[in-house]
């Protein structure tokens, strides 16, 4: 949860810390995100507590992360079998 929290720290910097760790709690606690790839399941409806631009400006940094979390994770494996097929 670490993540979230620094990327909303990144997006939203004018959140303020009281606001920042209600969000994190909400998330985990009500809403059940327990890892990053949990990010793109998150709707503009999970979070009242935010503005409707910082929810959007969130969500939209967080789709990308859990892209970019992808697109790293299939080179990866692409890196290992391409190394064991030259072996």
């Amino acid at each position: 949860m670490e993540e979230l929290q620094k990327s909303l720290e990144e997006v939203l910097p004018d959140l303020g810390q009281d606001l920042l760790i209600v969000v994190v709690e909400h998330l985990k606690n009500e809403i059940g995100v327990n890892s990053p790839e949990d990010f793109k399941y998150i709707q503009e409806s999970d979070l009242p507590m935010l503005k409707p631009i910082q929810r959007r400006r969130l969500l939209d940094i967080l789709k990308k992360e859990t892209s970019d979390c992808k697109t790293a994770d299939t080179t990866n494996k692409g890196e290992v079998q391409t190394a064991q097929t030259s072996s």
